[in-house]
């Protein structure tokens, strides 16, 4: 790989953050062996963010390059699944450790307080959807809604990942920054279902925003190639099942 010729301060300092992203996955125990040999191999990485825009990273001389990063598809590799999760340049990399174990309580059996909404949430409210309707401000509910969409892989089956939504969701217990997941990965691509939870859940929506804009800014659908575009238009309908799972958590 060349050298960035065009955004050279940029391509720079991002090389130094994506360097210490990808050691966090060389320095974690759950690294294979084979992928560690990869990164320290004569191997290119390209990233892509939420804009769809691609950045490339050559570890072994440490160099990153912004521009014209082009690949041809029949040449690309895909990282293992658990290596997959969003990150912020910088954050070391949380692997993806499925867990097909429903039974297993630190991921199933998340759960929140009862007197949750009786806590003060975050006096920044750019953090969080909205404020929930009173009728459906229900701890109980809210953690078996986010145990369904993992459980369902509709999001990362993790402690983590349960914690962030549930903070996106309420504006409440805000994860400490070690566990809080910024970004989270919307699995599949029915994302109607996100749209549903905040037409059900914010019928007033929020101000400065909206409650649509404020939700597509904390998730990402790479399943979905409209996610980003969609409006309230597809929020009124998610399937008779997922419908009617949400009625029964949040009867009217």
């Amino acid at each position: 790989m060349y050298e960035e010729l065009v955004f050279v301060e940029e391509a720079t300092e991002l090389a130094k953050l994506l360097g210490s992203s990808i050691n966090s996955i060389v320095s974690n125990n759950e690294t294979d062996s084979l992928f560690r040999s990869i990164i320290k191999s004569n191997t290119v990485f390209i990233f892509k963010n939420e804009d769809n825009e691609l950045a490339a990273y050559y570890p072994y001389k440490g160099i990153a390059r912004l521009s014209d990063v082009r690949y041809e598809k029949k040449d690309i590799n895909q990282v293992p699944l658990k290596y997959k999760r969003w990150f912020f340049p910088g954050e070391n990399i949380k692997l993806i450790l499925e867990n097909h174990n429903l039974s297993d309580a630190s991921d199933s059996c998340f759960s929140l307080p009862n007197n949750l909404f009786e806590m003060p949430s975050v006096n920044n409210d750019d953090e969080y959807i909205g404020i929930i309707n009173e009728e459906y401000r229900n701890p109980k509910a809210i953690a078996n809604l986010i145990n369904y969409l993992a459980e369902t892989y509709k999001i990362d089956n993790d402690i983590a990942t349960k914690k962030s939504f549930a903070f996106r969701l309420t504006g409440r217990l805000r994860p400490k920054d070690d566990e809080f997941v910024r970004v989270i990965h919307w699995k599949t691509e029915d994302t109607q279902k996100l749209f549903y939870i905040c037409y059900k859940l914010y019928p007033y929506g929020k101000k400065g925003g909206g409650k649509y804009n404020k939700m597509k800014a904390f998730f990402i659908a790479d399943k979905d190639p409209i996610f980003n575009t969609k409006g309230s238009s597809y929020a009124a309908r998610a399937g008779s099942d997922f419908e009617n799972k949400m009625e029964s958590w949040f009867p009217v």
